[in-house]
């Protein structure tokens, strides 16, 4: 009798730490999803204003120097979007990869001798806005998953 209740408690014991690396797993992959969405949004929201300006600028409301720094700024963001990917060390980088695809396509319009072409860009923040779409539906159904294993468990 006291065998079987060391190996009952040695039970309980095993599942509770399966169950909170479990857990644990979850947490961490939903965090880097949120993660993710932020760094990807931030940009996403760059790449509009930086559209908008460039359309003030193709209609004769802004500066040329607008368009430059506004260019300069979006160079940043996107640093800074690869720092967060770099940092997301178990992501699958599909998005990323996606996204640098997207971004050298926008940098080659963006900086032709030419006036940029604006249609050309919408074209492309709209590809940017599907790969943040993707980004939040990959976060809420990673959140879905976490929740659904809460609840059987």
């Amino acid at each position: 009798m006291k065998k079987l209740s060391i190996f009952g408690g040695a039970a309980i014991l095993i599942f509770i730490v399966v169950w909170s690396a479990f857990q644990l797993v979850g947490t961490i992959k939903l965090e880097e999803k949120n993660t993710e969405i932020r760094a990807v949004s931030l940009f996403n929201a760059q790449v509009k204003t930086t559209n908008g300006l460039i359309r003030g600028y193709l209609e004769g409301d802004m500066p040329e120097e607008v368009i430059v720094a506004s260019r300069i700024t979006l160079q940043h963001s996107f640093d800074s979007l690869s720092l967060q990917y770099s940092s997301l060390q178990q992501i699958d980088s599909t998005n990323y990869r996606e996204m640098k695809t997207i971004w050298d396509d926008y940098l080659t319009l963006l900086y032709e001798p030419s006036e940029p072409q604006l249609e050309e860009l919408l074209k492309l923040e709209e590809e940017f806005g599907e790969v943040l779409d993707r980004v939040f539906k990959e976060s809420h159904e990673q959140r879905r998953k976490l929740e659904r294993w809460k609840t059987n468990y």
